[in-house]
Formats: structure tokens, C-alpha cells, sequence
């Protein structure tokens, strides 16, 4: 007579525990990429709070010298960081470099535009600043952007 003995097993086997090493590790890279996007999402955004900053930093000194903004002494274009020389008006000059020393620890370009409406009369400024993408496989000077208008009355 032949006897069987039903045996139970006791622990994993090596496949198992293979198995379940390869979950967690998918898990955690999961992890990892999320708090990698997590951290680029933060700093771009931080780079938008700057430049919105900037934005209306500047149309509060165009608000505030109304005159001269109206007379367009306050644009300056993308590529040149250099102010123009206002000889009518001392006040922009030093509004124009103020702005511009605090914008000088901005990672991008910045640009004032005078947009002129139909009767000879500026209608508004546009600010546009913008900033490269660090992400982008050939980075530009300008892969974001931000865009203000300050309406003149």
C-alpha cells in the first residue's frame, strides 16, 4: 500500500517573489516620473508668476506717465534689452531701466509694444515676455509666452 502525504507549502517561490519585485519597481518608477513632472510643472509655473509680474509692473508706470506712454516713449523691441533714449522725458528713461534691473534676473526676453489705432492714437501696449522651454528637444528664445495688453483711455 502506498501512502500519500499531502505536504503544504511554506513561503514564496522564487518566480513569486519576481513577480512582485516587478510590480513595486513599475510602481515606483510610476512615482518618480510623476514627481519629476510634478517639479517642471512648479517651475514653469513660478516662470509665469514672474513674467506676469513683470508685466504688470511695467503697465503700471505706462498708467501712471500717461503722457509719454501715449506718445510712445515706452516701447522697446524683443531682441534689444537696451533702452531707447527718451530725451523729451527723464521719467521714462529711469521707469524703462528700473524694469529692466528687475527684470535682468529673468530667465528671457522681454519686449514693450506700442500698437497704434486707427486715428494716430496708441490703443493699447502690448507686453509680451517670453522664456525658453527647457524641455524642448531645440530650445527657442521664445517656446512660452506671456502676453499683456494695458488699454489706454
Amino acid at each position: 500500500m502506498i501512502i500519500i502525504l499531502k505536504v503544504r507549502e511554506k513561503g514564496s517561490t522564487l518566480i513569486e517573489v519576481l513577480i512582485t519585485v516587478l510590480i513595486v519597481a513599475v510602481g515606483l518608477l510610476g512615482m518618480a516620473n510623476l514627481q519629476l513632472k510634478s517639479t517642471m510643472l512648479s517651475n514653469d509655473s513660478s516662470i509665469r508668476a514672474e513674467a506676469a509680474n513683470l508685466a504688470h509692473e511695467i503697465a503700471d508706470r505706462l498708467y501712471v506717465n500717461a503722457l509719454s506712454a501715449s506718445a510712445g516713449l515706452y516701447t522697446f523691441a524683443l531682441a534689444d534689452p537696451k533702452i531707447p533714449a527718451a530725451d523729451v522725458d527723464s521719467v521714462v528713461e529711469e521707469d524703462l531701466n528700473r524694469w529692466v534691473d528687475s527684470a535682468a534676473n529673468f530667465r528671457g526676453k522681454f519686449a514693450i509694444s506700442n500698437i497704434v489705432a486707427s486715428a494716430g492714437k496708441p490703443a493699447f501696449y502690448l507686453m509680451r515676455i517670453c522664456w525658453p522651454d527647457k524641455l524642448a528637444l531645440t530650445p527657442t528664445t521664445c517656446d512660452n509666452e506671456f502676453r499683456y495688453e494695458a488699454a489706454r483711455k
